[in-house]
């Protein structure tokens, strides 16, 4: 398998920036946006959400969804224009790293690290500072399998965008 380590980690540690600057001001700007992520008791103690907060979720979402395929896709065009004779595998290997590499900062610094172990108060939802904070990590762990999946189906989209493109 021919791997471009220096490229993939490069470009899955630009993934990783971007995006979790994104998810991080984007929690900073309204926790509540991320109401469904929060543990279930936090969850019922909260208002819902407001139509504005629902609207606001969209926006925020589809660029947050447009960098984490857009970013592996452009790379694994890169990959595939700088080596043309990978295959298809190599290539989707390729997007699958660079999925990854945001997957597991996602997992291990911004879930377990900031969000489970470090818990800023500006990270909690307003309202609901009674109710005993749980975090459950076989949530997160779902999230990552979840990541995971999701990485794969973005390195055989990429992959497939190179070989009908000619990888340029």
């Amino acid at each position: 398998m021919k791997l471009d380590w220096q490229l993939l980690l490069r470009d899955g540690a630009v993934l990783a920036v971007l995006a979790s600057i994104w998810v991080m001001g984007s929690l900073r700007y309204n926790p509540r946006l991320f109401l469904r992520h929060y543990p279930k008791e936090i969850r019922e103690a909260a208002a819902p959400l407001t139509d504005a907060e629902r609207e606001t979720s969209k926006l925020v979402g589809l660029p947050f969804l447009a960098l984490l395929i857009g970013v592996p896709i452009w790379s694994t065009l890169t990959f595939a224009s700088v080596y043309p004779a990978t295959s298809f595998v190599d290539q989707a290997a390729h997007g699958f790293g660079v999925s990854m590499v945001f997957n597991v900062v996602d997992f291990l610094v911004l879930d377990l690290l900031w969000l489970g172990v470090l818990r800023p108060k500006w990270a909690m939802i307003p309202n609901t500072e009674h109710v005993t904070f749980r975090f459950n990590t076989a949530d997160h762990v779902r999230g990552f399998i979840v990541g995971t999946i999701f990485a794969v189906v973005t390195g055989c989209i990429g992959a497939a965008i190179a070989r009908v493109t000619g990888g340029a």
